[in-house]
């Protein structure tokens, strides 16, 4: 210890036992926590303690447990040095009566308490740090607090790293086995769907074998593996079977519909047709569109069974382009049907509507006198027998209306 100075203010008991208080307080806080972590199973386990036997790690954990265990060490170094630092400043302090200005115990104290008392193991200094003339060795002074303050970084670090063993320990076999389940899950529903296996799986099946007959050895890099290697793997695994069966849903769905569409084809056949018929018997002179060939609606009858069988016997994947071509042939085949339905309602409607327009003409000529006019009666039955007779000229029909109309008119004018 440097020599003793005789401070500038007189020396006060009561700060000096208010320090003791509290380095008293810390002292027995660190020995307590100190205690409570070398107690810890996983530290023991680490450290080859209370008969334990020497663990052989590897990897990260290497890297990370073995400064931890040498900080552990130096803490309890530099905690005796402490303790006995302390210790020495509370025996001056049971050895001072009456007034402490003149007592140079007292002063010893202060500096004790607050300069660099401490003397730190003599460290040997590197030989690539070391010049000619350079001391090998290096041993420094440090004040209590100053010490106290690294002690509670080597702590925390040492603590830390403790504690992420322990929760790789406890947590790696969980998951491990978690991600068996996982894997035989996805398998499982592979192999139902009838899909080729994942090749992901494949590899983090070995991976995970690897992993856990590592885990005693290096459970933190472990940890790490299996969240940057396994879990990937997995998710991609799990990912392309939830695409799959969401794709096998559309194709159910999509040939369920497809069976329905066939029904209203049918239907619409059936009505086309009837439609058609009617109109080629009560029309012509206006164009028609012809149904669907029959040979085409039973070709996509069958094509829609085929591929609900295929469906029925586990096929997916290969159903996929079959039911889209086969919705492309049903929605021309739609199209051909609806328009054939279209042109026939509209001979049809077109017929009754001329009728209805004679009835209108005669009614108007009626009222207005002229419809015993020669050419309006000529130009009347002639309508008259086309529209109502079978196949109605529709076309010649409305000329014969459009001269009736215009002849009418041109009686009404000479009024």
């Amino acid at each position: 210890m440097p020599a003793l100075s005789h401070p500038t203010n007189p020396v006060s008991l009561e700060t000096i036992d208010r320090q003791l208080a509290d380095w008293r307080s810390k002292i027995d806080a660190v020995s307590q926590n100190l205690l409570d972590l070398q107690n810890q199973a996983t530290y023991q386990r680490l450290a080859g303690e209370a008969g334990f036997p020497a663990p052989q790690l590897t990897g990260q954990t290497a890297d990370r447990v073995q400064p931890a265990l040498e900080a552990m060490n130096s803490l309890f170094q530099h905690f005796d040095l402490l303790a006995a630092t302390i210790s020495k400043a509370q025996h001056l302090r049971q050895q001072i009566w009456g007034n402490p200005s003149n007592d140079r115990r007292a002063l010893e104290i202060v500096q004790l308490l607050n300069d660099e008392s401490i003397q730190l193991p003599i460290v040997e200094i590197p030989l690539a740090q070391r010049s000619l003339l350079s001391s090998t060795h290096n041993q420094n002074s440090i004040k209590p607090e100053d010490l106290l303050m690294l002690m509670v970084k080597s702590f925390e670090t040492a603590r830390d790293v403790v504690l992420n063993v322990e929760r790789a320990w406890e947590n790696l076999e969980a998951q491990l086995a978690d991600s068996f389940r996982q894997i035989q899950s996805i398998q499982s529903q592979a192999s139902t769907l009838e899909i080729p296996a994942f090749p992901e799986l494949a590899q983090a099946t070995a991976a995970l074998a690897q992993l856990h007959d590592r885990i005693d050895r290096d459970p933190l890099g472990v940890a790490d593996e299996f969240s940057t290697a396994i879990d990937p793997l997995i998710q991609q695994s799990q990912t392309s079977l939830q695409q799959i069966v969401q794709q096998h849903h559309q194709i159910s769905s999509g040939i369920a519909q497809a069976a329905q569409h066939i029904q209203q084809l049918c239907s619409q056949q059936a009505q086309a047709l009837s439609l058609y018929q009617e109109a080629i018997t009560k029309t012509q002179g206006q164009p028609l569109l012809p149904p669907l060939e029959p040979a085409s609606l039973e070709s996509l009858v069958d094509w829609q069974q085929t591929l609900a069988n295929k469906l029925a016997s586990g096929m997916v994947q290969p159903l996929v382009i079959g039911l889209q071509n086969w919705q492309a042939k049903q929605a021309v085949a739609r199209s051909v049907t609806e328009k054939a339905i279209a042109s026939a309602t509209a001979a049809l409607e077109l017929r009754t509507e001329l009728r209805g327009r004679l009835q209108a003409l005669q009614a108007k000529a009626q009222a207005r006198g002229k419809i015993e006019d020669t050419a309006l009666v000529a130009l009347a039955t002639s309508a008259h027998q086309i529209l109502f007779s079978r196949p109605s000229d529709l076309h010649q029909a409305s000329q014969l209306l459009i001269q009736y109309d215009r002849r009418l008119n041109e009686l009404l004018k000479s009024l």
